[in-house]
């Protein structure tokens, strides 16, 4: 199934809805006392919707590879892992961005002590209003959330900013900001160096860029990609995005001298990608790796060892895939 006849697919079933209850979950002390892992923890999800007993997350320890012990993190209305379809490590903490549990209903972000395990209730959880069937999230240097939004239900697409303290229970969230200007079908969400905003347009095959001050201004754009999915940045201030062109994808490289008007990728590296692909997210690990989770017609998540190796055209990425994910057919965020 193609992605977007996926997407709307999972929509349709969100609509219908799920008659949970919501928990209130006690909170385990306070989140700046959660200790960092001595190993990285590397999440991934599904986009998965309401699929009964099945995982919402996998997790796994860095380096990904064909003998990593994988860890399934399955949903409940109790710990609130139902229709998830974003996570982020922040603070050492999970960020976990859910959907709504029905229709008219907001999506909510539940913030978990890292490493997640099944059973594990949130420490914290928020609802964030007008963000309908949002997509992708990030956080930006002052700690505000971003989250990009499809509004495959109220008809407008469209990024949002939430702001204010996230560490409670039941906070109740509007936005802060806004974005829609010059935006379609917008996916992936990454900060430069300078708390510029860049946005993966992905129906109008370019990347948009809201410049400091960020308001609802027309952004100006970053070319030669075709319908792009993630995108992040490495510790040079290079941006790597996902190219989905159809029946071929790329990762592709815009070098930090090159993130002007009209610019196009530096690198453009085809090498390794599987045929139909659909790049959703990219994220870094400390060591300087690359991870793409992918939810094409070969669904897994490709690692560029970029901690060792120059990003080039010709630099194949080594590729994970287990059952469960291809049975989902898909994995569409991947937080480290």
């Amino acid at each position: 199934m193609p992605l977007r006849a996926r997407i709307f697919a999972f929509a349709a079933l969100l609509t219908a809805g799920c008659a949970s209850l919501r928990a209130t979950p006690a909170i385990p002390g306070d989140a700046s006392t959660v200790a960092t892992a001595r190993s990285q923890s590397i999440y991934w999800a599904f986009f998965s919707g309401l699929h009964g007993g099945n995982p919402q997350l996998q997790s796994s320890s860095t380096p990904l590879g064909a003998q990593s012990k994988i860890k399934n993190i399955n949903g409940t209305s109790r710990d609130m892992l139902l229709n998830i379809c974003c996570v982020r490590v922040y603070k050492n903490m999970v960020w976990i961005l859910a959907g709504p549990n029905g229709s008219g209903q907001a999506n909510e972000l539940l913030i978990f002590r890292s490493p997640l395990k099944t059973n594990d209730l949130p420490l914290y959880y928020d609802n964030l209003e007008n963000s309908d069937f949002a997509v992708h999230m990030d956080i930006d240097g002052h700690g505000n959330l971003w989250v990009s939004s499809l509004g495959l239900h109220r008809g407008a697409s469209a990024v949002y900013e939430y702001s204010g303290d996230f560490f409670e229970v039941g906070g109740d969230f509007a936005p802060s900001m806004t974005l829609n200007a010059g935006l379609s079908g917008p996916q992936g969400l990454g900060f430069d160096k300078n708390g510029n905003l860049y946005v993966a347009n992905g129906s109008d095959n370019d990347i948009a860029v809201f410049a400091q001050p960020i308001q609802n201004q027309q952004p100006y754009y970053l070319k030669g990609i075709t319908d792009p999915g993630g995108l992040t940045f490495d510790a040079h201030g290079d941006l790597y995005a996902s190219s989905n062109a159809g029946s071929i994808g790329a990762t592709v490289e815009y070098l930090s001298t090159d993130l002007h008007s009209g610019n196009k990728p530096t690198v453009v590296d085809a090498t390794g990608i599987m045929n139909s692909p659909y790049g959703s997210d990219l994220e870094f690990d400390k060591a300087g790796n690359l991870y793409d989770a992918d939810c094409g017609s070969s669904p897994g998540i490709y690692t560029y060892p970029l901690a060792t190796k120059k990003f080039s055209p010709k630099l194949a990425p080594s590729f994970y895939t287990n059952t469960t994910i291809s049975n989902f057919g898909c994995a569409w965020s991947v937080g480290l």
